[in-house]
């Protein structure tokens, strides 16, 4: 009998190689199944918390447009007080002719007679001062000039924001929908896992009968051999116990055969002995020989067939040990099995609430996604139309500091031609002075030492040196502070210019670093992207090569791999939160240097008057 094959022809290990024939690959199979149906549960929950930011996006679109129509308000407003500022300017015109009618006549001096000098520094203080007055009221159309720029830069942004908004919400709506359409496949593939599965617990489940059958037979069939060799055992120990009698009865002729050679020693000399009795003993002794020697070679056959059957019994008993730690296996297979049926069933009936759950979605985000492009479209036609009143805007702003320029052009003329009346004041003062002075000198060189002068001429003389001498202490104040002002208004710009370098050095530091943390995110999302390559390729080599090793004759669906996604949206919103921040630093140092000018033009403005007083 063999050893290592039962009575069918069959071996011992068959049922370990069932085992890893039906139950090795497959069932990792379903399980990877499995763990992407619970991939997907976690997918469709983060789906639904998708879908609330889209909400959420909606409602900020919202927000976006109500502010995008406050802005659309302003910039009404803003024309309305331009096309005010337009009229003040036309006003303030009309005042500047008057102003250099009045001067123009001042200069052919057609009133320099009838009017005395004090009425004529009125005058000029008066034009002076709406001259100052149009500066201002200019100054003041160029700051609501500035706050309808920043208000619409302040548009264009919340434009650009909602766009960018807009993109990455849909965006986030097509990954939804291919995750969606991801996740019905894989329940697709989980189904039919989930048949493949059954089909080979069936399988499993009728080859574990079959089995247990053949092992039952063998059972049978060994214990049956078992009783045969207990009853052989028993006819055995009946021969040895014959064996034993024969040994005995052969120790009993040998000694009498001993007593017998004795006896012939013995009796060697006795002749009366007959022959007959001698033939009769020596015939007897040698039929003893012959039956000694046919029970020992019986003896020895006994004892060759009882070391077989004792080794056969330890082979029994061997494989009677195999056999149920087999059964245990199987057994705690068909355990795992069923367990691993359970937690399918469970996976399966999370995956349909997720998908009743997306189904449910489905409609909504359709909506949402309809509502989001007819916002788009909307925002795109807000921005042409933006885009068109900033033109518009800026058109009108250029022609407003053409007209400004104009007007400033008609002041310094004006100035200058007030400049030109107060030098010929000046020479007529020189002259009178110089007629003062011969005179006094013609009266001194005559004999009397006295000089008699009138009340009104002695007056006048007098009121002249003090109002001489309070107008130059204040023209060298003025001029003072005028010179302390310019160093002033200097050192600003200065301060201010080094704060715009710096700041324009930190803009272009920490766009180097932004770039620097890009092409770091990108590296490590390209080996993450390597890895999970790897990984991929590795574990579809190893379940190739789990199939190629497989030899059944069913057919097996092939599952398809999980597909590579990227996160979205922490590297990609960073990338979006990086350059808005950027481009809003940018635009908030553009207003910085607008304002910076504009300030230095009201400054250059309110100078012109000073110069004016100093002149004076």
């Amino acid at each position: 009998m063999d050893g290592s094959k039962l009575g069918n022809g069959r071996t011992i290990g068959s049922v370990k190689a069932a085992i890893n024939k039906y139950g090795g690959g497959k069932i990792n199979q379903v399980t990877n199944t499995y763990k992407k149906s619970l991939n997907n549960a976690s997918n469709s929950e983060i789906s639904s918390s998708k879908a609330q930011e889209l909400h959420v996006a909606k409602n900020r679109i919202n927000q976006i447009n109500e502010n995008r129509i406050i802005a659309e308000s302003e910039i009404n407003q803003a024309e309305f007080e331009i096309l005010k500022a337009k009229k003040l300017v036309r006003e303030l015109t009309s005042q500047i002719q008057e102003s250099e009618l009045r001067a123009k006549e001042f200069q052919k001096g057609k009133r320099v007679e009838e009017l005395p000098g004090q009425e004529e520094n009125d005058q000029y203080e008066e034009v002076v001062r709406e001259v100052e007055a149009v500066k201002r009221e200019i100054s003041k159309i160029k700051l609501e000039i500035e706050r309808a720029v920043e208000e619409k830069f302040r548009a264009e942004k919340e434009a650009d924001a909602a766009g960018l908004r807009l993109e990455f919400y849909t965006s986030a709506a097509d990954k939804l929908r291919k995750e969606i359409e991801e996740a019905k496949e894989e329940e697709v593939l989980v189904e039919l896992a989930q048949i493949q599965a059954q089909k080979e617990l069936a399988e499993i489940e009728a080859q574990k009968k079959k089995e247990e059958e053949r092992y039952s037979n063998l059972m049978a069939e060994t214990r049956k051999k078992i009783g045969a060799l207990r009853d052989e055992i028993e006819t055995m120990k009946y021969l040895e116990d014959i064996l034993e009698l024969t040994n005995s009865e052969v120790d009993v002729l040998q000694n009498e055969l001993n007593l017998i050679k004795e006896m012939d020693s013995k009796y060697q000399r006795r002749v009366s002995l007959n022959d007959f009795a001698l033939k009769t003993v020596t015939e007897d002794l040698q039929a003893a020989r012959k039956e000694l020697e046919t029970i020992q070679a019986e003896g020895f056959q006994l004892m060759g067939s009882m070391d077989i059957i004792r080794i056969e019994l330890i082979n029994m008993t061997k494989e009677k040990g195999e056999l149920e730690k087999k059964e245990a296996e199987t057994e705690k297979l068909i355990k795992k099995m069923n367990s691993k049926l359970l937690r399918a069933k469970d996976t399966l009936e999370v995956a349909r609430a997720s998908e009743e759950k997306a189904k449910s979605m489905l409609p909504s985000l359709s909506l949402a996604l309809e509502n989001l492009k007819r916002d788009k479209e909307a925002v795109k036609k807000e921005e042409e139309k933006l885009k068109e009143e900033t033109g518009c805007i800026r058109a009108e702003i250029q022609k407003i500091e053409s007209e400004n320029d104009l007007k400033e052009e008609k002041l310094q003329t004006v100035v200058k031609e007030l400049e030109e009346v107060k030098i010929s004041e000046a020479n007529a003062l020189e002259k009178l002075q110089t007629l003062v002075e011969n005179t006094v000198k013609a009266r001194a060189s005559q004999t009397n030492s006295t000089i008699t002068i009138s009340k009104f001429e002695y007056e006048y003389l007098t009121g002249c040196a003090a109002g001489a001498r309070e107008t130059a202490d204040k023209k060298v104040a003025a001029a003072l502070a005028w010179a302390e002002a310019l160093k002033a208004s200097e050192r600003e710009i200065k301060i201010e210019t080094a704060l715009v370098e710096r700041e324009i050095e930190e803009l272009k530091l920490e766009e180097e670093q932004e770039v620097k943390r890009m092409e770091e995110l990108e590296s490590t999302e390209d080996s993450e992207t390597e890895q999970q390559q790897r990984e991929i390729n590795h574990s579809s080599k190893s379940l190739q090569g789990r199939r190629s090793i497989k030899d059944h004759d069913y057919s097996s669906t092939p599952v398809r791999q999980a597909k590579l996604r990227r996160s979205g949206s922490p590297a990609t919103r960073r990338i979006s939160t990086s350059t808005s921040l950027s481009m809003k630093r940018r635009r908030k140092v553009m207003l910085k240097i607008a304002k910076y000018f504009a300030n230095e033009q009201i400054e250059d403005e309110n100078s012109a008057p000073l110069k004016a007083d100093t002149d004076n």
